[in-house]
């Protein structure tokens, strides 16, 4: 459940299911990094029918409140709840395959999403730009940039972070 902090804080509190409040700054809600990729928080489902967006991953377990408006609209939507951690390697494989298969081999317009844009959405979303990528980077290297990019993703979560790796150099 998101609400309102103050009007004098940007900011939305988003009730996580497994655990504490948490923040998601509102002026980071959707960024583009590609051409055909871009990465946000929950709030950013809200921005995607305004962009060229055809496809939409959400990795938040939460169901958001929009979600009948999302029903309506032209885009393709997954929602493949992943946690912060190391008990779903099985989920990681294949979020990064059907990612790979978006932009790679349908040539998508996605949208990749999960509940805060600061650590699930960053390393798939750095992901899918590896995967597009024309010049010749590790993904360890477009993560970097990924990050560079957007100053809400200082911190993924260690732990995913080598799970996406490790998938990457076995893709």
């Amino acid at each position: 459940m998101a609400h309102r902090n103050s009007a004098s804080n940007p900011c939305y509190k988003i009730k996580h299911p497994h655990s504490s409040y948490f923040w998601v700054t509102k002026n980071l809600t959707m960024n583009q990094i590609h051409d055909q990729i871009y990465q946000g928080d929950l709030m950013s489902l809200n921005k995607a029918p305004k962009t060229e967006v055809t496809a939409i991953v959400n990795l938040a377990s939460e169901t958001p409140k929009n979600f009948g408006r999302i029903e309506k609209m032209q885009n393709q939507y997954l929602q493949i709840p992943i946690t912060d951690g190391h008990a779903n390697q099985n989920t990681v494989e294949i979020t990064l395959s059907v990612i790979r298969h978006l932009v790679v081999e349908k040539d998508e317009t996605v949208l990749i999403n999960c509940a805060a844009g600061q650590s699930r959405s960053v390393l798939m979303a750095a992901a899918a730009k590896y995967f597009l990528q024309e010049e010749d980077l590790t993904y360890e290297q477009t993560l970097e940039q990924v990050r560079n990019e957007l100053p809400q993703a200082t911190h993924p979560v260690p732990e995913l972070k080598q799970q996406v790796t490790q998938t990457i150099n076995k893709m």
